[in-house]
């Protein structure tokens, strides 16, 4: 599948089967991790993203927005003051987002819904280091819950523009 099939199959999900993540399924997302050129962002800052599972010592909290999942990947950012890493990350983190759109999983980017001090200890952050961005990754569910419909309302997700429209040739 191309990137850019994924681009418009991609939709963000905060509701899943609670099923685990197979082993096949999380040796790849690994194998994206360990990856230094897909790890890497256009101003060359090599993103730091890991699995956590929620049967991590201590309770992921996500306020109630995500449904169903175990394992989550965290974004964590050294404190470096380059003004390009931010780019860097979302680049990164968007490409792995697709990469497991592209494997049939769903995930969404949760900028402000989780609790920071636990994701941060689950990801084990350096000193200089916090957690930026988590996104459930799993098996998402057929239909949408409702918290999934409020905050795909909430946010105009629904409302996307068509392809033909975002973009001109």
């Amino acid at each position: 599948e191309s990137l850019v099939e994924s681009i418009k199959q991609r939709t963000s999900w905060r509701k899943y089967e609670g099923a685990p993540l197979t082993p096949a399924e999380r040796a790849t997302i690994q194998s994206f991790l360990d990856d230094d050129r897909l790890m890497t962002g256009p101003f060359g800052l090599r993103v730091r993203v890991v699995l956590v599972d929620k049967d991590h010592e201590g309770k992921l909290g996500t306020y109630g927005v995500i449904s169903g999942c175990s394992t989550f990947l965290v974004g964590k950012l050294a404190e470096r003051g380059n003004p390009t890493d931010g780019s860097d990350f979302g680049c990164v983190f968007e490409r792995l987002v697709l990469r497991c759109t592209q494997m049939g999983l769903g995930t969404v980017w949760l900028g402000g819904t989780f609790n920071g001090p636990e994701f941060s200890r689950a990801a084990q952050c350096a000193p200089g280091e916090r957690v930026v961005i988590v996104s459930p990754v799993g098996h998402k569910t057929t239909k949408r819950g409702m918290m999934d419909g409020m905050m795909r309302t909430f946010a105009g997700s629904a409302k996307r523009l068509a392809w033909d429209k975002i973009f001109f040739r």
